[in-house]
């Protein structure tokens, strides 16, 4: 059985975000759909100096509304706000490994996040195949489950994990019509915090062990016949 996982890459998610590489076989960057600008993709909330939380943003260009994620474009000056922003955030050691990874902007904002999502994963220890959903230039009439479908077969998927925000979004009749089991991780147990936070203060082995324990699947959800 291979496991694919496929998620829009967040900057800087909680934890629970990397059950996804941990359980999956090949993880595919969801980079070919339009980008969120109120969603996760390239921004997260994170305690600043005075410990109030307030949304860390990359400072991205103005481009159209219906520009894709893969097209995302640094803004003039970038490297020069990122860092003073990033600053007035956390006051915790600036000289770290950790902090130098996420206050050196490189390359298009999906590279850089894609680049940070490998990094915790690789800090971490969980391994996995990274792919890009944009590689397969898939039509743009071709949407919502059946594109996810798609690069699932592409890759020779038999089986599609997904978090628990995902339950509302998919069919288990059709996955099973194409012989892919579906399966969505339980709620995370864990801290919900920015995964660069806890990069900073904790730990790393005791993250990787919240992670590894958070991964167990809704036993409700393995069969077609339960979902009405």
């Amino acid at each position: 059985m291979t496991t694919v996982a496929i998620m829009q890459p967040y900057f800087a998610p909680y934890a629970g975000y990397f059950r996804l590489m941990t359980a999956a076989d090949i993880f595919v960057t969801y980079d070919c759909v339009q980008f969120p600008r109120r969603g996760w993709v390239h921004r997260n909330k994170m305690p600043s100096i005075q410990q109030e939380s307030q949304w860390l943003t990359l400072p991205l260009q103005k481009q159209p509304r219906e520009t894709l994620i893969k097209d995302l474009q640094f803004a003039d000056q970038a490297q020069d706000a990122w860092t003073k922003r990033l600053q007035s955030f956390h006051h915790a050691n600036q000289n770290s490994g950790v902090w130098n990874q996420f206050a050196t902007l490189s390359g298009t904002p999906c590279n850089f996040i894609s680049d940070l999502l490998k990094y915790t994963c690789s800090t971490l220890d969980i391994q996995t195949t990274w792919k890009r959903s944009s590689d397969l230039q898939l039509p743009p009439t071709l949407k919502g489950q059946h594109r996810i479908l798609e690069i699932v077969r592409h890759f020779g998927g038999t089986k599609y994990i997904n978090v628990p925000g995902g339950v509302g979004l998919y069919d288990l009749s059709d996955f099973a019509q194409h012989n892919i089991q579906l399966q969505f991780f339980e709620q995370y147990r864990g801290s919900y915090a920015s995964i660069f936070e806890r990069l900073l203060l904790e730990e790393h082995p005791q993250i990787k062990q919240e992670i590894v324990e958070n991964c167990h699947y809704q036993t409700e959800l393995l069969s077609p016949s339960n979902q009405d």
